[in-house]
């Protein structure tokens, strides 16, 4: 599966849970294996919908 595919097939799985507030205007996200890169991107994208200004993010192993 491409980037684009990931990216479009992950966008419902991940989400805050209402009532839920983000306490940090920075956040680090932790990942053991990043392939495409669409699940920080996906995590990314909803902190920072939510109040979030910078978000980077650790990962183990990258795979090409």
């Amino acid at each position: 599966m491409n980037r684009k595919k990931r990216l479009e097939s992950i966008q419902a799985d991940y989400y805050l849970k209402p009532g839920c507030k983000v306490l940090s205007e920075k956040v680090c996200l932790i990942d053991d294996v990043c392939t495409t890169g669409s699940t920080l991107e996906s995590c990314a994208k909803i902190l920072k919908q939510n109040g979030v200004k910078e978000v980077n993010a650790l990962t183990l192993f990258s795979v090409d």
